[in-house]
């Protein structure tokens, strides 16, 4: 069976053991600090934009973490408007840089030009299909933020991420607990529905979408035990 899992940052990745997997891996955002990722056949890994309050430094030297755990030859995605921090340190020579911008129409623009999205995993859901798989799996889409609105929660310790260590709060738009719910709430309704359209076009491609995540707060994909 071909599938092709997409490697998040949910707390649920601690639950299992990747090893046991058969397939390739496109992972996300820190996903890289995950304690089998070198062991894994990771095709691709896609970093997000640049946004305040992530300062050049910040990236610059989360790129620097990433790079030393990325095998040679696999594909970067990297949003266009970070490619000078690339080219500034000589980054990545090993591995295949594809630049992306937002606004395309998937599948026809992609990679070059990524569709809608609200969480990297949506990208990396793209890329996922764009291999042309028989199966995409989804890991570590917990989106559970609204039950801890406040409080980071991912497969790995927080001090794990160079970005905390250097500064980077995920809440700082947050300015009450009942605020942050309700943000979080609204997040999850527009999260479902991008998942829900891509597994609409995957299906008219011949690819089947799962989501492997234990306990996810994702009803739009249909769930699939993977271990």
């Amino acid at each position: 069976m071909d599938n092709c899992y997409i490697l998040c940052s949910g707390p649920s990745i601690r639950t299992q053991d990747l090893l046991k997997l058969n397939g390739t891996f496109v992972s996300i955002s820190n996903a890289f600090v995950h304690k089998d990722f070198e062991k894994l056949d990771v095709i691709c890994h896609i970093f997000g934009g640049r946004h305040s309050p992530i300062t050049v430094p910040m990236y610059t030297a989360w790129f620097k973490e990433a790079e030393a755990r990325f095998k040679s030859g696999m594909k970067v995605m990297i949003h266009h408007n970070d490619k000078h921090i690339v080219d500034d340190n000589d980054l990545f020579k090993k591995q295949e840089v594809v630049y992306f911008t937002a606004g395309g129409t998937f599948p026809n623009t992609f990679p070059d030009q990524v569709d809608n999205f609200l969480s990297i995993s949506q990208i990396g859901l793209q890329y996922g299909i764009h291999t042309k798989p028989e199966n995409v799996i989804m890991l570590g889409i917990d989106h559970s933020w609204v039950n801890h609105v406040g409080v980071s929660k991912h497969f790995y310790a927080e001090e794990e991420c160079v970005l905390t260590r250097m500064g980077l709060s995920e809440w700082t738009n947050i300015t009450s607990k009942e605020q942050g719910i309700a943000m979080e709430i609204r997040n999850l309704g527009n999260l479902s529905n991008i998942y829900s359209r891509y597994h609409d076009i995957a299906k008219g491609l011949g690819v089947n979408i799962f989501n492997g995540t234990p306990n996810s707060m994702v009803n739009s994909l249909p769930f699939r035990e993977v271990l």
